[in-house]
């Protein structure tokens, strides 16, 4: 347990020295090829001098930030967003209200009850947070409408946008990691820190014995493509693959 938290402690220091750049600058930098060797294991983390310059640190400050990392649609406006997180708001404050008039289901007898009632507002506050998190049907119909596809209103795409831009009002940093392809052998596992929150590569190719695992609670995967292969890959895929620019690049 004590090297488990060494580990983490040693993570945490060397994350916290990253350089500290832009949202724009950090889609600048150079990009590496990694590939991981048959029956191998590899964690990438700046803890790691070799693969420390594969990370970039941002701090989160407006809009366009999330819109250049991806965590938004670029092209899907501020106002759009938030006036749909708004109204979503005031639904769910609705219907907490709502399920709060409802009358609840007694048992039929007659014993006095003696419970100290919760105050109305933390009741609707209980409800209001139980329901919100994944109550987004103005947001979900708003990617819908930018994507071209049925959003549902419970889906995590319009969840985790709305934690994405609730989260601009922290001003925290980020941890990201950039490489160009990825590539997994036999038996070989790439492992990402726990402290990345996204990864921006070119192409990845796992073979179906390998794994790419991260060992936070939340990854984002940024990539033209992730792709499984059996025996071997051939070099004319990877080179063919290759001759599409990267989709996170910004084009201006």
């Amino acid at each position: 347990m004590n090297g488990e938290n060494n580990d983490g402690n040693r993570d945490e220091e060397a994350c916290a020295g990253v350089k500290l750049v832009t949202a724009k600058e950090a889609l600048k930098r150079e990009v590496r090829r990694i590939e991981v060797p048959e029956n191998s294991v590899l964690l990438l983390s700046p803890a790691n001098l070799d693969y420390e310059s594969f990370f970039s640190r941002v701090r989160l400050k407006l809009y366009e930030d999330l819109q250049t990392l991806g965590f938004v649609p670029r092209r899907l406006t501020e106002d759009k967003v938030r006036q749909a997180m708004a109204a979503d708001d005031d639904e769910v404050y609705k219907l907490a209200g709502r399920l709060l008039r409802q009358p609840v289901q007694g048992c039929g007898c007659s014993k006095q009850n003696t419970h100290v009632e919760m105050p109305r507002v933390s009741q609707v506050r209980t409800i209001y947070n139980s329901m919100r998190k994944k109550h987004n049907p103005a947001l979900a119909n708003v990617l819908s409408d930018h994507y071209g596809t049925h959003i549902s209103w419970d889906s995590s795409v319009a969840a985790i946008v709305r934690k994405w831009v609730e989260f601009l009002s922290l001003n925290k940093e980020i941890l990201l990691l950039f490489l160009d392809d990825i590539i997994i052998n036999r038996n070989a596992t790439l492992t990402v820190v726990a402290n990345a929150k996204s990864l921006l590569a070119h192409n990845i190719w796992i073979h179906k014995t390998g794994r790419l695992v991260n060992q936070g609670s939340y990854l984002k995967i940024w990539a033209n493509s992730i792709n499984r292969f059996n025996d071997f890959l051939s070099p004319v895929t990877v080179e063919v693959a290759r001759k599409v620019t990267p989709i996170w690049l910004l084009t201006e």
